[in-house]
């Protein structure tokens, strides 16, 4: 379950006056085909959950490689939900093609015992596609039954390379942007594969469409950047796993609303308490331009005790602590609460998060489903490369 605590951000008069809008920015959102991410709950999981049951103690290892969208939202159901166990392979992430990674990796690379999942929407990714050319030479034309490719376009580089090879191909829905893709087979396989209860993870995204946390998120999110103009996000979890929690939200955030070189807010990442010792400073004292949303668990699975306190409660107090001094220097502030560390409460994070960023695109008038500045990149990328080839 989870609860926003929004008092020392907006007052109650400030989030019933948005009604109208949010229902206006409701309704722009439910008309467009990139909302498809709002109704993968009713998707049948049925195939993953074959294949996954396929799979089971086939493997020791499982690399995926993909990037970006295609897997930060592995990587934080991995980090936040993942528990070591004899029955469940280790799991490695290829998202970057700088050598140090490739090299630290290559021991997994040429084994029987290694699954590797590779994931790109467009089939084409250029990092993605450099890191399987790598995996393709590794493994033998017998172990092709090693590989799975989740991608939507069936004109690209994997989809042909997996018809070609006979390789297991998952499709991922052709309306869900990469960064919204995490319930879909491109995060829904992996999790399986971890041994983490997807049912309960789109159990949790139902609740995350429901109930009205996205829609006070959003508010929060447009409010305190046009009205207070604080134009960074500050993501506070104080719980040590959501280091990639963070990572994916600053994706959502940064692609989804950072347009039309006007609209941009900052996302950045702390994790309590270790950041207080850290960034504590600038945010108490430096330019008051930022806000705070804190992410606090209310049980944990274990604990430890010292002079008769539980650390939880000494975290607790340090981030009370942090929550009140930035108060008193008039620095907005709220506080998402999640009862477990379990499937569903991520799940419904995972939605609400999603849809929240997605109505704050309406509401600051944005496409948050595009990202037209990154394709320059990718442009100018590929004409350095063509040179180097020809030389």
């Amino acid at each position: 379950m989870l609860k926003i605590d929004t008092k020392n951000a907006l007052k109650s008069k400030v989030i019933d006056s948005y009604k109208k809008r949010i229902e206006k920015a409701s309704e722009y959102l439910l008309a467009k085909k990139y909302s498809e991410f709002l109704t993968l709950h009713n998707q049948d999981l049925s195939p993953i959950l074959n294949l996954a049951k396929e799979l089971k103690g086939k493997f020791k290892d499982v690399v995926i490689v993909g990037i970006g969208g295609s897997i930060l939202g592995t990587q934080m159901l991995h980090s936040c939900l993942y528990k070591e166990s004899t029955s469940i392979p280790a799991f490695h992430f290829i998202d970057n093609i700088d050598p140090l990674l490739i090299s630290s990796l290559e021991k997994y690379l040429d084994k029987k015992t290694t699954l590797f999942i590779i994931v790109s929407k467009s089939g084409s990714t250029l990092e993605t596609a450099t890191a399987f050319s790598l995996i393709s030479k590794k493994v033998s034309k017998n172990q092709k039954t090693n590989i799975i490719i989740i991608t939507e376009n069936k004109t690209g580089l994997l989809y042909t390379y997996g018809e070609k090879n006979k390789i297991k191909t998952l499709e991922m829905p052709k309306f869900v942007s990469g960064r919204y893709s995490v319930l879909t087979s491109a995060g829904l396989l992996p999790a399986a594969l971890m041994g983490i209860d997807i049912k309960k993870l789109l159990i949790g995204a139902k609740k995350g469409t429901e109930t009205k946390n996205a829609e006070t998120l959003a508010i929060l999110i447009h409010n305190l950047y046009s009205t207070k103009k604080r134009n960074t996000m500050t993501l506070f979890p104080y719980i040590d796993s959501f280091e990639y929690f963070n990572k994916w939200v600053i994706q959502l955030i940064a692609e989804s609303l950072g347009k039309s070189s006007t609209v941009g807010i900052l996302p950045i990442s702390l994790i309590g308490s270790k950041d207080q010792h850290s960034m504590l400073q600038l945010l108490i004292d430096g330019p008051k331009d930022k806000w705070v949303l804190f992410t606090e668990l209310e049980n944990r699975e274990k604990d430890y005790t010292i002079n008769g306190i539980k650390y939880s409660q000494i975290l607790q107090a340090e981030k009370i602590g942090t929550e009140k001094s930035i108060s008193e220097k008039h620095i907005q502030n709220a506080t998402i609460k999640i009862s477990h560390l379990d499937e569903e409460n991520i799940g419904e994070l995972i939605m609400t998060f999603e849809k929240a960023i997605a109505l704050s695109g309406e509401l600051l008038g944005v496409n948050a489903f595009n990202q037209p500045a990154v394709e320059n990149s990718k442009s100018i990328t590929k004409e350095i490369l063509l040179k180097l080839k020809q030389k």
